[in-house]
C-alpha cells in the first residue's frame, strides 16, 4: 500500500483543491465500507481502504500552511491520542464493550486513532513552525517513517517467533513499539542517511550544476 501511494501521490498532491477532493472521496469510501459492514481486512489492508490515512497526511501538509492553531493544542492532542490508546482495551487485554466501539482497533477505533493522530501531528507541526527549528521532532518522525512502513510486519513476525502473542498482549504492544522505533532509527541513520549523503545529494548537486 505504501509503495502504491508513494507513486500515486506524485499526481494527487498537486494542489490543495485536489487533496481536498481526494480526502473527501476517501472519507466517503470509508463510510460506505462501514455501512455495508465489510470485514476489517477490507478497509485496513487494501489500497482504497488505506487511502484515508494518506489523504489526511496530504491535507495536513497543505492546511498547516494556511491555518495555524495555537500552542496549547499540542499538549491537549498528546493527552487525547495517548488516552485513546490506553483505553483501547483490545490492545491491553481487557474488554471495553460494544458501546465503546471508538476504542476498538477492529472497528471505529482505527478511525478515532487516525483522527487523533492527525490532530497531534497538526499541532506539533504548527508549534514547530512557529519555533522554526531545523532539528525538529516532526522531522525525525518523518525521517524514520519509511523505515517503520517497511519493517513493522517484520518486527511483529520476529516477536511472534520469540513466543509473544500478537493479540491482547500488553507486553507485545509495548515491546513492539520500542523495538520498531529503535530498528527504524537504526535503518535511517545506518543505511538511508549515509546513502542520501554519499549518493543522492551528489546526484542532485550534479544535476543542478
Amino acid at each position: 500500500m505504501e509503495l502504491v501511494f508513494y507513486v500515486a501521490m506524485i499526481f494527487l498532491v498537486r494542489n490543495f483543491a485536489v487533496v481536498v477532493v481526494w480526502f473527501v472521496l476517501s472519507l466517503l469510501y470509508v463510510v460506505y465500507l462501514q455501512y455495508t459492514n465489510v470485514l476489517f481486512h477490507e478497509y485496513y489492508t487494501t489500497v482504497l481502504g488505506s487511502s484515508l490515512a494518506f489523504s489526511a497526511g496530504a491535507l495536513i501538509y497543505y492546511s498547516m500552511k494556511k491555518y495555524r492553531i495555537r500552542g496549547w493544542h499540542a499538549p491537549l492532542a498528546t493527552v487525547a491520542f495517548f488516552g485513546h490508546m490506553v483505553f483501547s482495551g483490545d490492545i491491553w487485554g481487557y474488554e471495553t464493550g460494544d458501546f465503546l466501539l471508538v476504542f476498538k482497533p477492529g472497528s471505529y477505533g482505527i478511525y478515532t486513532n487516525l483522527a487523533l493522530g492527525a490532530y497531534l501531528l497538526y499541532a506539533i507541526l504548527c508549534v514547530e513552525g512557529q519555533q522554526k527549528s531545523k532539528n525538529s521532532f516532526s522531522k525525525t518522525l518523518g525521517d524514520i517513517a519509511y523505515a517503520i512502513f517497511l519493517s513493522h510486519w517484520c518486527i511483529a513476525f520476529f516477536m511472534m517467533s520469540l513466543g509473544l502473542e500478537f493479540s491482547d498482549s500488553p507486553a507485545f504492544a509495548v515491546i513492539n513499539f520500542l523495538l520498531l522505533n529503535l530498528v527504524a532509527l537504526g535503518l535511517y541513520f545506518g543505511v538511508e542517511k549515509p546513502i542520501n549523503r554519499h549518493f543522492r545529494d551528489k546526484i542532485r548537486s550534479s544535476v543542478r550544476s
